[in-house]
């Protein structure tokens, strides 16, 4: 029996076909709370991390989200469950692992890519840097600062619109189930849903777990984003690009907003970049 599965990435993920050439990769970039390192004096293991900690960005957390219907079985997690805004899921915290999709069919190949351009923001907007590079913590083989890691080979990527943001949608055909498998280091788990299921990626702010305190935030999301990029020396115009158009067919939230207290959310956003706050990027 065909099915066709969908994968909707949510929150902070550089999304390309550029970190890993030849097949499309997103990367969740680990955001650790600034104020916490700052008052244990937390020894910064590079640039890196030292460019991350200055966005001010609130502490985030890579997640895997399953409506508890789709949910088959799993090996090597033990899923939880999540309501926030009448929505619920089992979900797992993701911490450095590598994914890809186990689609149970013979015709499970790499999707066929059709475009550079995913239809979403991109780091740069306004200005171009004339040689951009990732710097190299966010790229292969280590990823060594990466949440997460999710190989989208073999699916069929656009982009939508949940409100102001922009998420990535990725069909994945398959033979009746999806596993979902992770791998860090020799430690390998797994999660198996229908195969017309709908599975969430989401790298978003810590207080989305139930119980926990929300720590540091204040600073638009989106400039964690130039947190991966290396430094430019020379900038050039950027090209025209298209962005997404279409609505999302889901659009969830996952963390809640309580609009008469301090979880209500207003940062400064340029207009250039009203779209982008918690949207994933796309790379270059």
């Amino acid at each position: 029996m065909s099915a066709t599965a969908v994968i909707q990435i949510i929150g902070i993920f550089l999304v390309s076909y550029q970190i890993a050439p030849g097949g499309l990769v997103a990367v969740a970039p680990r955001i650790p709370c600034s104020q916490t390192a700052q008052q244990t004096e937390t020894i910064l293991a590079g640039a890196a991390e030292e460019a991350m900690m200055q966005t001010g960005v609130e502490e985030h957390v890579a997640l895997l989200l399953i409506p508890p219907c789709d949910f088959i079985s799993s090996s090597g997690w033990t899923p939880q469950l999540l309501q926030t805004n009448k929505q619920v899921y089992l979900y797992v915290k993701l911490d450095g692992e590598r994914i890809h999709f186990i689609a149970n069919s013979p015709s499970n190949i790499s999707a066929k890519r059709v475009s550079d351009d995913l239809g979403l923001p991109h780091v740069f907007e306004k200005h171009c840097c004339e040689y951009p590079a990732l710097r190299p913590e966010y790229m292969p083989p280590d990823y060594r600062l990466a949440a997460a890691v999710l190989d989208l080979s073999n699916g069929h990527p656009s982009a939508c619109l949940s409100s102001k943001r922009t998420d990535t949608i990725v069909t994945i055909e398959n033979g009746g189930t999806l596993t979902v498998e992770a791998t860090n280091g020799s430690t390998t788990k797994q999660i198996t849903v229908t195969g017309s299921g709908h599975v969430i990626f989401a790298n978003v702010p810590i207080d989305a777990i139930p119980g926990t305190q929300p720590c540091g935030g204040g600073k638009a999301h989106y400039l964690a984003y130039g947190a991966m990029v290396q430094a430019c020396d020379t900038f050039v115009d950027c090209p025209v690009r298209q962005s997404s158009s279409t609505s999302c067919e889901d659009q969830p939230v996952v963390k809640t907003l309580d609009f008469n207290g301090h979880r209500f959310h207003t940062p400064v956003i340029p207009a250039i970049r009203i779209d982008a706050n918690c949207s994933n990027n796309q790379w270059p």
